[in-house]
């Protein structure tokens, strides 16, 4: 056993740690094939993930020396929790709010822990992890041709709103389909310009992300999320400019052309890509900035702390059907105030700043830099940081692969 990476701290033997092991990563498989849809397999995927941790971590006694090796992020996430904290026991909120808190950092905080941990223990590695959620985001974006070329209501038994035939997959929210297309279409083209650099290695892989990116990029359009739209725009910008002398490439002026002309073709073709876009120049936000304008007049009156977790849906709307802010700056100030918002920006400072200083993360750090730029960009108009499950799945995907020591971990055990 001396020498082999992963926990050796149980009388176990190698058969049983490796079953262990394959039995974890099958739970991962559950939970990220059932980011999208939100139901019961993606609660109890998660929920087991982190027992497994807890058991595993406290039965080793690495759990002090665990926190201490991220004592940079555990700083930050006790700020979060002094914040929420605070505007529960303030705001308005009530124990609806503690359950709210209770319910973000026993799912998503322990999550992001057990995900570090088990990519440094080498039970699952970055690659294990970007395959499926790769293979996840192809089969939604084919699920939008589906509907697109057959009908669009093809899904319809999902939700009962009339979206005007914008693509929404198995989705019940046609903005939230364009964010996985977003991903999509970012992680395949930050991939795709990585790999250059590394030229004869992984020819099928790069044919799969070119194929992904194609299939992902119509449905995006067809989404009609502007918000996804933009984020997609930043985070392929950002994940270019990750890559030394990538905007000085005869092949990236050829690739903008290409899609500035694909753009102009759905304009002409697609009645509703032309309708989003001439409602977005015609001034029409989607009822968001009377949204904004809304919440900030409430922020006003408690700029401090905030009124508590999920607070908005307890007060006089604008808009009685919203019940959300759509902007994650304008939702941390609202429910945990400028405390909050301190913490948060924290929070993305301390992300970047390992992303950009950890010498593990150079390789990767175009699609990191681009899927960062993606969440941050689409949560100006959709997505909250306490409640929101698939926005909220892959901030802290992103942010566990960050933290992963190595760029692939090793099994423990090789069959």
């Amino acid at each position: 056993m001396k020498g082999q990476r992963g926990p050796q701290f149980l009388p176990m033997s190698q058969g049983r740690w490796v079953l262990m092991q394959r039995w974890l990563r099958f739970l991962y498989v559950l939970f990220i094939l059932s980011i999208p849809l939100k139901n019961v397999v993606f609660q109890v995927s998660i929920g087991l993930i982190n027992l497994l941790f807890l058991i595993t971590i406290f039965q080793g006694r690495e759990a002090v020396l665990f926190l201490k090796s991220l004592r940079w992020l555990c700083l930050c996430l006790a700020c979060l929790a002094f914040s929420m904290a605070l505007s529960s026991i303030l705001g308005i909120t009530g124990m609806e709010g503690w359950r709210e808190v209770l319910k973000h950092v026993l799912r998503f905080w322990l999550f992001l822990l057990a995900t570090i941990y088990f990519l440094r223990q080498g039970w699952i590695s970055r690659a294990f992890v970007g395959r499926w959620v790769l293979a996840v985001l192809f089969f939604h974006a084919v699920l939008g041709w589906i509907q697109f070329f057959w009908a669009e209501d093809f899904f319809r038994f999902i939700g009962d709103m009339d979206w005007g035939g914008r693509l929404t997959g198995v989705l019940a929210n046609p903005n939230s389909y364009g964010f996985l297309m977003a991903l999509a279409v970012v992680c395949s083209f930050s991939l795709v310009i990585g790999r250059r650099q590394e030229q004869g290695k992984g020819f099928l892989q790069s044919v799969f992300l070119i194929l992904l990116f194609v299939m992902a990029f119509w449905p995006l359009l067809q989404s009609g999320s502007r918000g996804a739209w933009l984020g997609a725009l930043a985070g392929a910008c950002a994940a270019g400019s990750a890559v030394r002398g990538f905007w000085l490439q005869k092949s990236t002026v050829l690739l903008g052309i290409t899609v500035a002309g694909l753009v102009a073709f759905a304009f002409r073709t697609s009645l509703i890509f032309q309708e989003r876009v001439q409602a977005l120049l015609a001034g029409d936000s989607s009822y968001r900035t009377e949204v904004w304008k809304d919440c900030w007049a409430y922020i006003l009156h408690s700029p401090f702390w905030g009124y508590g977790i999920e607070a908005y849906r307890r007060m006089d709307r604008v808009y009685a059907e919203v019940a959300a802010p759509h902007n994650i700056f304008l939702s941390i100030l609202l429910e945990m105030g400028l405390i909050g918002l301190l913490a948060y920006l924290f929070f993305f400072v301390l992300v970047l700043g390992r992303l950009f200083s950890s010498p593990e993360n150079r390789r990767l750090r175009p699609v990191f830099l681009g899927v960062f730029t993606v969440l941050v960009v689409y949560g100006q108009f959709g997505g909250t940081m306490i409640t929101d499950k698939i926005y909220l799945s892959f901030w802290y995907l992103l942010v566990a692969l960050i933290w992963a020591k190595r760029e692939d971990p090793p099994l423990i055990f090789k069959s």
